[in-house]
């Protein structure tokens, strides 16, 4: 497995400020209406970029024949078909030491890429315009308040004290206007520069839209013959970290739940010898979760396991609920606004011949005229309505906080300070 790189290009850029390069790609991508992705891995300063040569819909991710890209996937996608794939035809990666870009393919489309990305890169005193994005096509017709999700959790209490289910994740939808033009990539370079833990990410696809993550959650992650995936669930805020009863029955069965749901996985992709640590608190922001990590060793011979293993955790209980086709027809039935890929997954795939997948949290969605915003709660026996949307405000201002930062501040554009510590 890995990138084949056909040629790089290093050299001639490392004076350019990071968001002019980063722009460079997004406006390249747009203009010849090809996929573009950027992204940052938890404690790593790296960011990278990836143009393709194509956009793949209805992907099925077969992990054990898997080329270099990106995948992007949606909640609603049980059957592992629906996703969409963006191959690592041109890479580009940044770190403190060198800057390069990798060119996989030599073939018409790639070169043709290549120059026109050049063609930014070189010219230095070229102004580079606000770039533009992929918005796709909006739902319509959604509407959420809170009094329609408080009333959705009481249907829900009732739903779980009549034994329709033990658990099911409620979400909401939060639009932002947009008062003037904002740069993707810079609110992209801030999210990188306060969230080091996290999976960082922007996606903009032709058709598809464009969306920025900071996800704390691992679905899946292979490297060599190690395999990892983890339990999340549990919210706090971090002031709450040092109290010694932070977390109560009702945090510690929600998180029984998510786990139970990846040991009945493992068990169900026929994957005996894993192992659990935790659970332990972890830190995502200002936020903090209760994390089990579930390893296993897997041999390359067997990495169709890890395909069924991926198609059984998907979705999680910390996304959609326990059991998961009884709540998932309730979130069906019960959210007003569709998911599209909030919680869904996103990541690497035989990239430096690693798997690096995520699960879609702490994400929005770009228009020219407002952002969208998408959060969502466990609710268990123990819910009450009121904390429970107050959890979500909570996650929403993962990124709001960054947007309005940026309606407040003045108009420079953060270059250099990416890769300062959260």
């Amino acid at each position: 497995m890995g990138l084949n790189t056909k040629c790089a290009y290093k050299g001639g850029i490392h004076h350019l400020p990071v968001s002019q390069i980063l722009q460079a790609f997004l406006t390249t991508a747009v203009r010849l209406n090809l996929p573009v992705v950027f992204y940052q891995c938890p404690n790593n300063k790296q960011i990278q970029a990836i143009i393709g040569n194509q956009l793949v819909s209805n992907y099925r991710l077969t992990i054990e024949k898997t080329t270099p890209g990106f995948v992007f996937s949606p909640f609603n996608n049980f059957s592992n078909n629906e996703s969409y794939f963006v191959p690592a035809d041109i890479l580009y990666s940044i770190d403190n030491q060198e800057n390069s870009i990798q060119v996989k393919n030599n073939h018409n489309k790639t070169d043709q890429i290549f120059s026109e990305l050049s063609g930014h890169l070189n010219d230095s005193k070229k102004q580079i315009d606000l770039p533009g994005f992929f918005d796709g096509c909006e739902p319509k017709n959604e509407i959420i308040a809170y009094p329609n999700y408080a009333n959705s959790v009481d249907r829900a209490l009732k739903e779980i004290q009549n034994g329709s289910f033990k658990k099911v994740v409620l979400g909401q939808k939060k639009d932002i206007p947009i008062p003037h033009a904002i740069d993707p990539i810079d609110v992209f370079l801030r999210l990188c520069s306060k969230y080091q833990r996290a999976f960082v990410s922007l996606v903009s696809l032709p058709e598809v839209g464009t969306w920025l993550g900071s996800s704390p959650e691992t679905l899946l992650k292979i490297d060599g013959e190690k395999l990892q995936t983890v339990a999340l669930a549990g919210t706090k805020t971090l002031d709450q970290a040092e109290k010694d009863d932070v977390w109560t029955n009702k945090e510690y069965e929600e998180q029984e739940f998510v786990v139970q749901n990846i040991h009945d996985s493992f068990v169900a992709a026929d994957i005996s010898n894993y192992f659990t640590n935790g659970p332990e608190t972890v830190q995502a922001g200002s936020l903090i979760h209760l994390k089990t990590v579930f390893e296993a060793n897997i041999h390359k011979n067997q990495l169709y396991k890890a395909t069924s293993l991926l198609e059984q955790i998907h979705p999680t209980s910390a996304v959609c609920g326990t059991p998961k086709s009884d709540a998932h027809q309730f979130i069906k039935e019960n959210e007003p606004f569709s998911r599209e890929f909030y919680a869904g997954y996103l990541g690497t795939t035989n990239i430096n011949s690693t798997l690096d997948l995520y699960v879609n949290l702490r994400c929005a969605r770009f228009f020219h005229d407002h952002i969208s915003l998408f959060a969502g709660s466990g609710i268990t026996a123990g819910s009450k309505p009121e904390l429970e949307n107050q959890e979500i405000q909570l996650k929403f201002l993962t990124i709001e906080k960054v947007i309005k930062e940026l309606f407040h501040s003045d108009s420079e554009i953060l270059t250099n300070s990416w890769h300062q510590n959260e």
